[in-house]
């Protein structure tokens, strides 16, 4: 399986099997504190965007999403309306064994 991955430096694990997805939740982050303003690699593609991602047995959304656009519908109205000033990334807690 090849798994292209957004951030440089992020490792995949070897011999490794994700048993269980046990938290799955977008958080909203202020984009120029990171990186000193550059944000592209971190960001999803145009198809990565509004689709998960295979990664083994489980799909899941990989790369940022940019300002005003969260994934979840729940967080729309985030912020008391200030969504724009945001940018989004879902963060995942997983159970993981390796082999």
């Amino acid at each position: 399986m090849q798994t292209v991955l957004v951030m440089p430096g992020v490792l995949e694990i070897p011999a490794a099997i994700i048993n269980n997805l046990l938290v799955e939740r977008e958080i909203a982050w202020k984009a120029w504190f990171a990186g000193g303003g550059q944000t592209a690699h971190l960001m999803a593609t145009a198809p990565q965007a509004n689709t998960r991602q295979r990664i083994g047995d489980l799909d899941f959304y990989v790369g940022a999403a940019g300002q005003n656009t969260p994934r979840f519908p729940e967080n729309r109205n985030a912020r008391d309306g200030r969504v724009g000033r945001y940018h989004w990334h879902v963060v995942y807690v997983l159970d993981i064994t390796k082999q």
